[in-house]
């Protein structure tokens, strides 16, 4: 929706979905300090009260208008997502977002295991998320100079880095000062891979286009690293998990790189 309203327009993405951090970040800090204090009951009803304001505050919203009168021929969106460009980089987002959503699943639990308690949670949360601010500011106004690849290149190298910290740490309050790292690492991921998503499928089709990068992004990945985080987590720590995110993200960087330098290539 927010593609569709702001194409033919001098505004970025980015600087819309920088709002999204800021409330996450508040939210982040509030509501651990208000559990630590009432205890985790509450959460179901701190969850209902936010649904059910952005549902009141959805009603005045309207569709974003779509500038493009093309006629939808599936068959060409077919021939796109079914290429091979299309395939390998959608793979190895996938890679990568296997290994972000290993911390998005299990942060919260390694920091109980350190001993931290709900604020020292919500610190984390609220750091990493008011990371992404200033990032997202900076590619709004910068991100069109640099091409996708090389920045996705740099986001996975990030990701190794961050993830390699990760499974050396023991003191909860280190876990703090490395997720400021996610504004590089995932702020740039987010950004760039909507805009080459964007500038690979037509215009008459992005929002399937997005969908696609949801269901890669939210689906599998949260599937793939449920299901093989929680066997590491379980089996063998937290800190062999992070150091498995740590070597998908290097594959991952590998594959932007090699990708890159196709598309030199054939340019």
């Amino acid at each position: 929706m927010t593609l569709l309203t702001i194409q033919g327009s001098t505004k970025s993405f980015a600087s819309f979905r920088v709002w999204g951090s800021i409330g996450f970040a508040v939210a982040s800090l509030a509501f651990g300090m208000v559990l630590k204090q009432y205890g985790a009951d509450l959460t179901i009803y701190l969850c209902l009260g936010t649904i059910g304001l952005s549902l009141i505050i959805s009603t005045g919203l309207t569709d974003g208008r779509r500038t493009s009168h093309k006629k939808l021929v599936f068959a060409d969106l077919a021939k796109v997502i079914r290429s091979n460009g299309f395939l390998m980089f959608m793979f190895i987002v996938l890679i990568a977002s296997v290994a972000h959503r290993f911390n998005d699943g299990f942060l919260a639990l390694f920091l109980q295991q350190l001993g931290a308690d709900q604020t020292i949670i919500g610190w984390s949360w609220l750091v990493s998320a008011l990371s992404e601010v200033p990032i997202f500011f900076l590619l709004s106004k910068y991100g069109h100079r640099y091409k996708e690849l090389p920045l996705l290149v740099v986001s996975s190298f990030v990701y190794v880095i961050r993830f390699l910290f990760m499974s050396q740490v023991e003191n909860p309050l280190w876990v703090i000062a490395i997720q400021a790292m996610h504004s590089i690492s995932f702020g740039i991921f987010l950004f760039t891979v909507i805009r080459y998503i964007q500038g690979m499928i037509p215009d008459e089709y992005r929002a399937t286009g997005q969908a696609l990068f949801a269901v890669t992004w939210s689906g599998l990945a949260g599937l793939f690293s449920g299901a093989l985080g929680g066997w590491l987590f379980r089996d063998w720590g937290p800190h062999v998990m992070y150091g498995v995110g740590a070597c998908l993200s290097a594959v991952a960087m590998a594959s932007f790189f090699v990708l890159h330098l196709r598309s030199r290539d054939v340019e």
